[in-house]
């Protein structure tokens, strides 16, 4: 402390000074203050132009709003540890499906496991022509009792023990919800049609724990047109033969065939004409192309389709 520049005894500081009253609480914080700066021109500091020798505190205004913000329950409430992981809250969905009473519950699963029943079945017709449908047809789901004998839909809840005079209530109550549309096809108040919303799917999914299925890629091959690109590739150069019902192989021209001819990035198939033994012939047979694709992913689609019998490439 010796060397910093003073003022008395004959010697003037290279710096003005002025007198003002500090309050006692901070008079250690100044005089700590007052010392760092002669320090700063002891050591070549400009003394006109000396740094910020405060630490940064918050202002006045960002305190209160601090105050303002800490609540009673902030204040009560247990503080949570770094690792702790944050209780995420239930989905929209999830809270649907729990204000649904059990017999309700019931009700929508089975509509839900029926719906998910006539999806896969009709995805697997979209290769016969003229059997395909809109799904606004197939989905709805018929309950009803004729001469005796019980819809499938009415024989699942009957099994159930949920086949009461508070059937149509259980209805209305799922319908007031969004979660299914329902329609009365006949005269007949017992004969009741309904079908899922797309709330009322993805409430099912929430509460039985099931995800959506994930779309699959825009360029994959659906299971129909791989178990054709198959017989294709099965059939070599001889080609595929068109059948008594005028498909190639029993798959539908315009449905997997087409498809399969268009493919972006090239054709997996083609279309072959001519006179064979005085007769004329057509046949679709698979170029080098659709080769090339059925080696490079014959694993990938025999996972994806287990149930084709896709012969291993050569």
């Amino acid at each position: 402390m010796a060397d910093k520049p003073k003022g008395g005894r004959g010697k003037k500081a290279p710096y003005d000074t002025k007198q003002m009253r500090i309050p006692q609480p901070l008079w250690t914080q100044v005089e700590t203050l007052c010392d760092r700066y002669p320090e700063f021109i002891a050591a070549g500091g400009n003394p006109t132009d000396p740094p910020s020798f405060l630490e940064k505190t918050p202002a006045a205004p960002e305190l209160a709003k601090q105050k303002r913000a800490e609540t009673a329950g902030d204040r009560h409430s247990p503080q949570r540890t770094p690792n702790e992981p944050v209780e995420s809250k239930p989905s929209k969905h999830h809270q649907l499906w729990d204000e649904l009473n059990p017999r309700q519950q019931t009700y929508l699963q089975l509509i839900f496991e029926m719906d998910q029943q006539r999806e896969a079945l009709e995805r697997n017709k979209d290769w016969r022509r003229g059997l395909t449908r809109p799904a606004s047809e197939w989905r709805w789901i018929e309950y009803a009792e004729i001469f005796g004998v019980s819809t499938p839909f009415r024989r699942l809840l009957k099994e159930a023990g949920e086949v009461d005079p508070g059937t149509g209530s259980t209805f209305k109550a799922l319908a007031t919800r969004k979660l299914i549309e329902i329609r009365y096809p006949y005269d007949d108040l017992r004969w009741l049609d309904c079908k899922l919303t797309l709330q009322g799917r993805a409430v099912a999914r929430a509460g039985l724990g099931l995800e959506a299925p994930k779309k699959a890629p825009k360029a994959q091959l659906k299971e129909r047109q791989w178990a054709a690109l198959v017989a294709a590739y099965v059939a070599g150069d001889e080609g595929v033969k068109k059948d008594e019902n005028l498909n190639y192989g029993g798959f539908s021209w315009e449905w997997t065939w087409l498809r399969l001819r268009d493919y972006s990035g090239g054709g997996h198939i083609k279309e072959r004409s001519g006179f064979v033994g005085g007769r004329y012939e057509h046949d679709l047979a698979i170029p080098q192309f659709g080769r090339h694709f059925y080696r490079s992913n014959w694993q990938k689609y025999r996972q994806l389709y287990p149930n084709v019998d896709a012969l291993p490439p050569a």
